[in-house]
């Protein structure tokens, strides 16, 4: 029989684990900034549309909302309308190398492989096409 972990633990675990992450990233000369950590309902909702929906959506509210729509109509941002950022269980991270941002998923690779190894439930993007993204898998979400 499996124990029953709640959310909020998960989510001081998953903030254990990314603290050691960003201190391994350190620690190997690198730096890094925060990219995306919590996601709302709404952005997550937002991401999830395809462009052409965006831009609909943007049309729509453009007349009494205009920096609302402009942002909608802007945003490139790509996701899962119940994704783990919405749990408090994702982070990406901006990896530098003596000032250069790296955008490689090689770049990443030896950090999301250690990454899956801190934690059952830690996940790499790397494995799905997000590189930047570490998280926790909750209820079959990575």
């Amino acid at each position: 029989m499996s124990e029953v972990v709640s959310l909020g633990t998960l989510q001081r675990q998953f903030t254990r684990c990314l603290v050691s992450l960003e201190a391994k990233i350190l620690a190997d000369g690198f730096e890094f900034t925060l990219g995306e950590g919590y996601r709302s309902p709404e952005q997550a909702a937002i991401n999830s549309l395809t462009l052409i929906d965006r831009a609909r959506v943007a049309a729509f509210i453009e007349s009494k909302y205009p920096v609302l729509s402009e942002a909608i109509r802007v945003s490139v941002s790509r996701g899962i309308k119940n994704s783990v950022h919405g749990k408090k269980l994702a982070q990406d991270l901006n990896l530098f190398k003596n000032g250069d941002f790296l955008t490689k998923k090689e770049d990443y690779a030896p950090f999301g492989e250690w990454w899956k190894k801190q934690h059952i439930l830690a996940r790499w993007g790397g494995d799905f096409d997000d590189a930047d993204h570490f998280s926790f898998e909750y209820n079959g979400v990575r």
